[in-house]
């Protein structure tokens, strides 16, 4: 085992991830005195431009890579954290919808890379953090133009993003410190502080 932390903030597009991201890494550097390089952001980028069939095979092969870079990160740098900004766990939600995968196919893949990863990094040192609303119109009004869901049906496909995050939420293995946070301005959602404590509990 590596002995080091992996914390997988997951979710809907526009929800507060990357900011949560940048407060998180300034959280674990003051509370723990670490050095910048302690704390690396893995950014996962999604596929796009090439056919339904291409883009699945690509983002597994993609997937796999990234996971051999984060242990070899690790092993290499000796990074006490890496913070994965989305992992392959989104593409149980955007396989199925943008690339017509199949959900049983996609969450066997999920579960061999949690897996695989978890061998080595200890099944007790891998965190998930799920982001998501109840009510897609949060997530249009804060619309960067990046995200898939853009378009004429663009509330539509947020519903059933949400839906499938929360299936894959519900089906993960990753089942010690799942933090669930409804960022939407109901005031029914975690803040960073509450997110930021209910980590210290768990790290």
């Amino acid at each position: 085992f590596i002995y080091m932390n992996v914390i997988i903030v997951e979710g809907l597009d526009n929800t507060g991830k990357s900011t949560y991201i940048d407060k998180l890494k300034e959280h674990l550097l003051s509370s723990e005195n670490l050095q910048d390089n302690d704390v690396m952001i893995f950014h996962f980028n999604p596929i796009i431009g090439r056919t339904n069939e291409e883009s699945a095979n690509l983002t597994d092969e993609y997937n796999i890579a990234a996971v051999e870079s984060i242990l070899n990160c690790m092993r290499k740098d000796k990074h006490k954290y890496i913070i994965l900004d989305r992992s392959w766990i989104s593409e149980y939600v955007y396989g199925q919808i943008y690339r017509d995968r199949n959900s049983d196919d996609i969450l066997q893949k999920i579960k061999d890379l949690n897996e695989y990863l978890t061998y080595y990094v200890g099944y007790d040192n891998v965190f998930l953090n799920m982001f998501l609303v109840k009510d897609p119109n949060f997530v249009i009004k804060n619309e960067d133009g990046d995200s898939l869901s853009i378009g004429n049906d663009q509330y539509e496909k947020i519903k059933t993003e949400i839906k499938l995050f929360n299936e894959v939420f519900d089906a993960c293995d990753l089942q010690r410190s799942k933090v669930y946070a409804d960022t939407s301005t109901d005031n029914e959602f975690m803040t960073f502080n509450e997110l930021n404590e209910k980590l210290s509990e768990i790290i």
